[in-house]
């Protein structure tokens, strides 16, 4: 079964966050300790360079994502025309000499060696699908990532599992949070942000419009198994960036998880405060032309 975020995503994304001018960079390690006597960080990451992926590839562009520790490059999963956005970035960078790892949603943490394997040549394609299950965990077409994970492993560039493993959703979509009590298998170090605001009311729009109102159970395990989803991928981003301070993290994955600063960005940000960029997929306009997703109110769909 494909994960409950491909149902997410059929909600609504009309107000995803606009796209601004870019702002001067962060410091590359912005999240180094506070010295004795400043103000703790901000509870949210500024949103200061939000751009699209045609923008991301411009030398400014470039110059000024190469000062950040973590890129979000957001996706409609089954959309191609997303995933050689995301390629034609991730190539800009490296190519620029940034030195990247590249974080994805579509495999599950636990399976981490796997990639590694592959970037290092250990085995193929079939192997990968095959020992990370990715077939039957992730249920997307492997052919809409091909390219980005041929392009990692040929490159050299390291490939970072961030979702949560099935069980532990089942487990979460069964008991709720309470399921993730310590002494009871796999668990969040850190205690999940509770779905509230404006988060809340994107889930209960996507949960309505499913035609669930009414079934308060049901409802409750779906905000439990988003949440799961966004703090389980912020705590992978989080302590891969801890442990490689000179690597810049780019993130693919669905726009619902990245495309807000409450879903991962923010929960991120409480788990290590790195300096954030946001670079949206182009779309297709009348003359051949690109804009932006955000620009104007357009919904990416699902």
């Amino acid at each position: 079964m494909r994960p409950w975020c491909a149902v997410v995503l059929t909600a609504c994304l009309g107000s995803v966050l606009l796209l601004g001018g870019c702002g001067a960079p962060l410091p590359r390690h912005a999240e180094s300790a506070n010295p004795a006597g400043t103000a703790p960080p901000s509870p949210t990451p500024p949103q200061d360079l939000m751009i699209s992926a045609t923008q991301a590839r411009s030398p400014a562009s470039l110059e000024q994502l190469a000062h950040r520790r973590v890129i979000f490059i957001g996706e409609v999963h089954d959309r191609q025309a997303h995933h050689r956005d995301q390629l034609a970035v991730v190539r800009a960078l490296h190519q620029a000499g940034v030195p990247l790892a590249i974080g994805l949603e579509a495999f599950q943490r636990p399976f981490q060696r796997h990639l590694d394997d592959y970037v290092a040549g250990r085995i193929g394609e079939l192997e990968l699908r095959r020992l990370s299950d990715y077939d039957r965990r992730w249920g997307f077409d492997f052919a809409l990532y091909r390219d980005v994970v041929v392009y990692a492993r040929d490159q050299g560039i390291p490939l970072v599992a961030l979702n949560a493993p099935s069980e532990l959703v089942a487990r979460v979509s069964q008991g709720g949070l309470a399921a993730l009590s310590p002494g009871q298998g796999p668990s969040l170090p850190v205690p999940p942000e509770p779905a509230q605001g404006a988060y809340r009311d994107r889930l209960l729009a996507a949960f309505g419009a499913h035609g669930h109102v009414g079934d308060a159970e049901r409802l409750a395990r779906f905000l439990d198994v988003q949440m799961l989803w966004d703090e389980a991928m912020a705590e992978a981003a989080a302590d891969y960036l801890a442990a490689h301070p000179d690597t810049t993290l780019v993130i693919l994955a669905g726009m619902v998880h990245v495309a807000y600063v409450d879903a991962i960005p923010r929960r991120l940000w409480r788990r290590l405060p790195v300096a954030q960029a946001w670079v949206f997929p182009d779309l297709p306009v009348a003359g051949g032309g690109q804009r932006a997703i955000g620009e104007a109110g357009q919904s990416p769909g699902r």
